[in-house]
């Protein structure tokens, strides 16, 4: 069987899912209430972390107690017959999520560097370069990972850097937007911008070398990641009023222009976002490639690269409806469906399956020779 799965290391899988887990937190579009009460987004993305770390090691424990070596082999296992159609289910919020990936950085392009480009040509060519690195193979794009992992961070971090000299502690009130109660609705509802990058931890477990290694890899990226998006929300939040945070599109993206010393940086905001935008294609081609791997295995094909070439399509497929002129606004309503109510169906499905999986017998295995 043609998986292009390979073998990785601690550090480049930790590389991987942390990229994922940081473009899901600092890059993605928010829903229309994100700043309605307040900023409190430094807050909720670590706690959206830890609600979806959490999942994933209720999770986890049910692969272990199954002795199934990855996700794929315990959806085969649970729902046996029904596995084909939660295969299908599993692969089309992978999909989503790499479509969630691309669409905030294709939309940035289109409005802040090509203007006179149309959104459609700009997907037509992000979605090939995503396409390319998912057919290269899960080794191969956590190395790469490894390798962007560290200049995107930078890159960042001297982005916040140069607007230091905006800064301004009274931007961040209201403290804690929306209450206590606030904070936990806001960080369940942003599940799907992080539980993917667990999700696909799951999905490739055999490949980061066993469940063991893929749940210390699950916890040093979530502590990673939170961290970042601590940073750069709170960035956010001393540079941008909550009420100007609501007008905004993409505020990291903008941060860069406050800059006082932008010239002797020599336009440094142009090369952050060429490295911001590239992992997000390497998050993307990471759920595309998962999205295919468990349909693949379900289905007992031999071959993931025309899966891959299937899920590319469908993600752009997604990207091209977003603005197209008949499907808008059709668009527009699932799209707020998923802000809202996404994260049941990323997360009462696999806690359901883990629910089935751990109240089997401890010492029976549902799959595997």
């Amino acid at each position: 069987m043609n998986e292009r799965l390979g073998r990785i290391g601690a550090q480049e899988s930790t590389a991987l899912i942390t990229t994922a887990l940081t473009v899901g937190g600092a890059f993605s579009k928010k829903s229309a209430d994100a700043y309605s009460m307040g900023n409190a987004e430094y807050i909720v993305m670590p706690l959206s972390i830890l609600l979806s770390l959490a999942v994933y090691f209720i999770l986890a424990g049910a692969i272990k107690r199954c002795g199934a070596k990855n996700f794929c082999e315990l959806v085969s296992g649970i729902f046996m017959p029904l596995g084909c159609l939660a295969a299908i289910g599993v692969m089309l919020l992978m999909i989503y999520a790499a479509f969630n990936s691309l669409s905030s950085f294709t939309a940035a392009l289109h409005s802040l560097f090509f203007e006179g480009v149309g959104y459609d040509r700009i997907a037509l060519f992000i979605v090939p370069t995503v396409f390319l690195i998912a057919m290269l193979g899960f080794e191969t794009m956590s190395r790469t990972a490894k390798l962007y992992a560290i200049p995107m961070v930078l890159m960042l971090l001297v982005s916040i850097a140069g607007s230091a000299s905006e800064f301004r502690v009274y931007r961040l009130y209201p403290l804690f937007g929306g209450g206590a109660g606030g904070i936990i609705i806001k960080a369940v509802e942003r599940i799907p911008l992080f539980f993917p990058a667990f999700m696909s931890l799951l999905i490739v477990a055999d490949g980061v070398n066993g469940i063991d290694h893929a749940n210390r890899t699950a916890a040093i990226s979530a502590v990673l990641a939170a961290g970042i998006l601590i940073i750069a929300h709170l960035a956010i939040g001393l540079v941008y009023t909550y009420k100007e945070l609501d007008r905004l599109f993409m505020p990291l993206f903008r941060i860069n222009y406050l800059s006082k010393f932008e010239a002797h940086l020599m336009r440094m905001d142009k090369f952050a976002h060429l490295i911001w935008m590239n992992g997000g294609m390497i998050s993307a081609a990471l759920y595309i490639y998962c999205a295919s791997r468990i349909f693949i295995r379900e289905y007992a094909l031999l071959d993931i690269r025309p899966a891959i070439a299937v899920s590319s399509l469908l993600t752009l497929i997604l990207l091209l409806a977003e603005t197209g002129d008949g499907t808008q606004s059709a668009f527009k309503i699932c799209s707020a469906f998923m802000n809202k109510w996404g994260f049941s169906l990323y997360i009462l499905p696999p806690i359901l399956v883990s629910i089935f999986a751990l109240a089997r017998p401890k010492r029976r295995k549902i799959y595997g020779k």
